[in-house]
């Protein structure tokens, strides 16, 4: 159901919000990372109907999302919500939005600061996946 889900929301959100940015979607290169869903053919239509120009996932750097903060963000997110039950989706609506008013401005310039530490731990690992947050 994800796909389904992003795929709306690159039609119905981001493709307009490019468009009104660029005025011209035919001046736009699209270059998704190698989560699955981006991958699957209801997404990869999405973005062949609206798209000139695309960087292949397998083409792309899938470990270079590992210096950026707000991937960072998001696995942390994801490590607080792993294991929990919810009684029902607003439940689970409201820890993630308490959970982001968690995160501070001195995190978020923290993690900025560190991208340079990050590539290089990128680097010197080769291009493979840097775990530390």
């Amino acid at each position: 159901m994800a796909t389904e889900f992003y795929a709306k929301f690159l039609r119905e959100k981001a493709i307009p919000a490019i468009n009104e940015a660029v005025e011209n979607l035919d001046e736009v290169i699209i270059q998704d990372d190698q989560e699955s869903k981006h991958k699957m053919q209801v997404t990869m239509g999405v973005v062949y109907d609206l798209f000139e120009g695309r960087i292949e996932a397998d083409d792309g750097d899938a470990k270079f999302a590992d210096v950026w903060p707000t991937e960072n963000i998001w696995e942390i997110r994801k490590q607080k919500i792993r294991g929990k039950t919810f009684k029902n989706f607003d439940s689970l609506v409201n820890f993630v939005n308490l959970g982001w008013q968690k995160i501070t401005l001195e995190q978020c310039e923290a993690m900025i600061d560190n991208i340079p530490k990050r590539v290089a731990k990128m680097v010197q690992l080769n291009g493979n996946q840097v775990y530390e947050y």
